[in-house]
Order: C-alpha cells, then structure tokens, then sequence
C-alpha cells in the first residue's frame, strides 16, 4: 500500500477551503485514504494500491473537495503549438511516449517534494520500476521547439547531478541512476533532443543537466515514455490532471510515423450500474437522486435513466471495472459506519474444515520437529519451476512483471530459492510450509493444499528426511509406505515416492546437484512434499 506525505499548508491551500487536522483526520476514511498521523506540517497517509491518482498532494485535495461539496473538475487544456517528431527508429526501443506542458507554476519547496513523490511511488508501484511506464520532467524555457523523439548509436550530454559531458554508454556505467536503469535499454539509446540538437533526456534513465528544474521555474515540460502504451497513456493522464492544479496544462502534437495525435489523450469513459442491485450489494435503500449525490462526493458526474445510473468515469481513475465498483463508491462516500449491522438470517454455526484443520496439524507437527515456517507468493518466477522440474505448471497470459508470470505447481523450487537467498546465514536451514499449489493438464487447473519440508546442510541426508516423514504421518495418524521413485528434481537412487491407501500422496529425496547449481546452492538439500487432500 502506498505511503503518502503531504504538507499540511499545501494540502488546505489546493483545497481552498479552511480545515482543521481533525476535519482531515474525519475525512481520510471516506477518501480511501487511511491516516497514518501527523509530524510537525506533514500529513502521513496510507493509499490503496488501486488508486494512483492519490499518491499526491493534488489528487487528495481533489477528492476533498469532492467529498465536502467544492468545484473539482478538471481545468480544460489548451491547444498550443508545440509539436513533437517521434522517429521510427525509438519504436523498436521504447516506443510509446506522451508529452505535456504546464505553465504558470510557482515552484514550492512543497511542489518540488510532490513531484519527486508522484514519480517515486508511480515508478515503483504502478509502473513495473520504470520498464512500463517513466515519467520526465523539465525546464520548457531552456530548450528549443520542436523537439524529436529518437534513438541513437551513440549521443553525448550532460547528465543530471554531473559537470561533464558524457556519452550515453557512460551514463549507464558511471553514474548511479544509469547503472540501476541500463537493463532497460536493450539497443540502440532513446533520446529527446531539442531543436538545436540539445538533449533532454535518456528515458527511462536520466534527465539532462542543462534542462533541469530549480527554484526559479515557472514552466515545466513532461514527458513519459514505456513499453506498455495503456501504462504510458494512463500514467501521462493521471500526471497531468494532478499538475493542472498547479498551473495551466498545454497539449503537445506528437507526430508518429504513421498518425498524429494530441496529448495527453483525457478518455472519460462511462459505465452503467443498476440502483437495485446496489442496494441488494450494500444493504440500503437509496433513490436514484441519492445515489446520483453520493457518486458527486466521489467525483462522478450521473444521471438517472430509470433503474439505471450512466455514470461517467474521470480520466484520472482506472479503478472501476464492475457496477460492484460503483457500489462500492457509493457506500465508501456513505460511510460504512452509517450503516446498521443486521444479524445474519441463516441460524448456523461455522466449523474449520477438515484440511484446515489438517493443514493445522503438519504445522505443529514441523514446528515440534525444529522446522521454521515460512510463507510464499502463490505466483512465482516460471524461471524458478523450470529449474527444479514438477507437476505442470500455469502461467499468467498478462502477468506485472517476469517475477510472478507463473503460478507454482509445488512448493520445493520456492522452498530452494528462499533457501538460496538465505545461504549467507548459519547452517542448519530447516523450512516448511503449508500453503495451496495449482497444477493444471493444460485445459484445466485444479486447487491443491501440500505440506513441504526442506533441509540445508552439509550433512542433510534422505535418511534425516525419512525420519521427519515418519513423525508427520504419526502425527497426522496415517499409515504410508515408501517405494522407489523418479524425478528430475531429485536424485535417482535418493528419491521415494509416499503412498497412502495405495494413492501417490506425496514425494522424498535429496536435491539432484544439477538443481543445486541452477539455484547456486553450495550445501545437499533434502525435501520432503505431501498432497493433503490425498490425506484426507
């Protein structure tokens, strides 16, 4: 969850109303907004993930303004004659881009650490560290239009926070923002440069010295740029909107190989949602007035059409998805502590079920037996799968990032690369974990509850493992028997499947060294993993 922290005097002064830390402190909750407490003129604030218009001062003041009643609609942009030439050959490199101006700003300290704050937390939360989506800002008045966006073999300038010229292979290996960001520039280097041939910045890495912000700007260039179009235009959209309340926004012509838009492109969308089934949703019994007021204090313009609502969405949320969601809004700008709590109709009482129940008992069991729990994403690197072999396993058509484009079919290969980033700290490493895997067989994908246990050490054998074996199943109050087995992760001779009730329930072995290596582990590894719901 993002943590935000804006300066109090800055957050009233966008509001434009007078309110008091306590007033905020109210107003937080029905914002979406969690409150963290306040250090001397800092506010700190929690934000939900699925809100990145928020991580700013601009944005909360927004939704302020919305909730007490104020006027929150954004400016209206202006034409201009800005025009940027977005060359063939960056397309191949980091092709999406949008552009704006800002003018009429009056740079604060406080503005500053908000635009440092917006680019810290979209980066980084929302923006896959920069490879998606990266925002630039500028200095307009200190280069020349029209500017060109391009790439190229090689180009010299003046890197922020350096005295030099540098060529843009220097900037990735002697400075500390190049080499943190080289991995994204895979060819040749994106550029902006100016008319004059003066460049801005080597997205995503690094902006120019000499087109810098400081103290004495009144207008600002901003530029994002990715490899995910919807990220860039979103991102760019979203910036924009929260900067138009510290200035006038100008759009810039880019001009593609192949068509010509203006940006930042400000898509208000609408969706439909019915006033009974919100009311069904959240318990109430509100008019199609009432909801229309409601979604006002949320920043929604309605209007009724029957039972329906047409609701328009603003360009800065990406949030709604579903009429859940408008439900939702409604009930967040309600208050959820203004409804009545009923006592549920249905006269049952709930019990724990059977493989929790079971689940519970392994834990107790590995922990009795010196085993430290551990607890891993469901979605894991496919990498990590692949290098110690199992069940099939899914992967995601769309996933965030290469770290969790898969979703593990067993919990070994996680155990090993925990146990691999853990190799500085003393031996014995002794682990567990009983967690749900997903295994599929390529038209469907089946939920199951396993139990693994892992041991490093130098003298970690299958006969230590066996005996945890024997102690779980007494445990647990099963019978099993062991009989030889084969598997790629384990090896031959050292690897025993568990049978129970004449199933396969289960496998035991000693790590095969050829895994080992592909998780640089330097000890023997033995781990043992059980199917729970075979035990039940």
């Amino acid at each position: 969850m993002p943590n935000v922290t804006v300066k109090y005097y800055d957050l009233i002064g966008l509001v434009g109303k007078d309110l008091s830390i306590r007033d905020l402190e109210g107003i937080a909750p029905n914002i979406k907004c969690e409150w963290e407490g306040v250090d001397g003129e800092d506010i700190k604030l929690e934000t939900t993930h699925d809100r990145p218009d928020m991580v700013s001062a601009e944005g909360i003041a927004r939704a302020i303004r919305n909730y007490v009643g104020l006027p929150a609609d954004i400016p209206a942009f202006h034409k201009s004659d800005y025009v940027c030439d977005v060359d063939k050959s960056v397309l191949e490199e980091r092709p999406y881009s949008r552009m704006f101006v800002v003018k009429g700003i009056k740079l604060t300290s406080a503005l500053i650490e908000q635009l440092m704050q917006v680019q810290e937390k979209i980066h980084l939360v929302y923006a896959n560290d920069r490879k998606d989506a990266s925002i630039g800002v500028y200095d307009l008045d200190t280069f020349a239009w029209p500017i060109t966006y391009c790439a190229k073999e090689e180009y010299k300038f003046t890197p922020l926070g350096e005295e030099r010229e540098m060529t843009c292979r220097e900037v990735l290996t002697k400075t500390e923002k190049g080499r943190d960001y080289a991995h994204l520039v895979k060819g040749r280097y994106p550029l902006i440069i100016d008319k004059n041939g003066r460049v801005l910045s080597l997205p995503p890495v690094l902006n120019s010295e000499e087109t810098k912000v400081t103290g004495t700007t009144t207008n600002l260039f901003c530029d994002v740029s990715g490899w995910d179009g919807e990220v860039v235009e979103k991102v760019a959209a979203l910036l924009a909107c929260a900067l138009s309340e510290r200035g006038e926004i100008y759009y810039v012509t880019m001009k593609y190989p192949d068509h010509t838009i203006e940006s930042p492109e400000l898509k208000k969308e609408s969706t439909t949602a019915s006033v009974m089934a919100i009311n069904k949703l959240i318990g109430s019994e509100f008019s199609p007035h009432e909801c229309i007021g409601l979604l006002a204090k949320s920043g929604f313009h309605a209007k009724a059409q029957g039972d329906s609502l047409e609701v328009v969405v603003p360009p800065y949320r990406y949030d709604l998805m579903h009429p859940v969601d408008i439900a939702e809004e409604i009930a967040i700008a309600y208050g959820y502590n203004e409804f009545k709590p009923l006592m549920p109709e249905v006269p049952t009482i709930g019990i724990r079920h059977p493989l929790e129940r079971l689940s519970e008992q392994a834990r107790e069991a590995l922990v009795g037996a010196g085993f430290q729990e551990v607890l891993t994403f469901i979605l894991c690197s496919k990498r990590i799968l692949e290098a110690a072999p199992g069940p099939p396993f899914a992967e995601l058509e769309n996933p965030v990032s290469d770290e969790y484009n898969a979703v593990r079919s067993w919990l070994v290969p996680r155990h090993l690369d925990f146990l691999a980033k853990n190799k500085h700290l003393p031996l014995p490493h002794r682990v567990f974990e009983a967690e749900d895997i997903v295994i599929t067989d390529g038209k469907e994908t089946y939920t199951r509850r396993n139990v693994s246990a892992s041991i490093c050490n130098s003298t970690a054998t299958f006969t230590e493992m066996h005996s945890v074996l024997d102690s779980l199943m007494k445990n647990l109050g099963k019978e099993y028997t062991l009989k030889p087995g084969k598997h790629d992760t384990f090896l031959r001779g050292r690897c025993g499947v568990v049978m129970v009730n004449g199933k396969e329930a289960g496998v035991i072995g000693e790590i095969h060294p050829k895994v080992l290596n592909a998780f640089e582990l330097e000890n023997p590894v033995v781990s043992l993993e059980l199917c729970l719901d075979e035990l039940l």
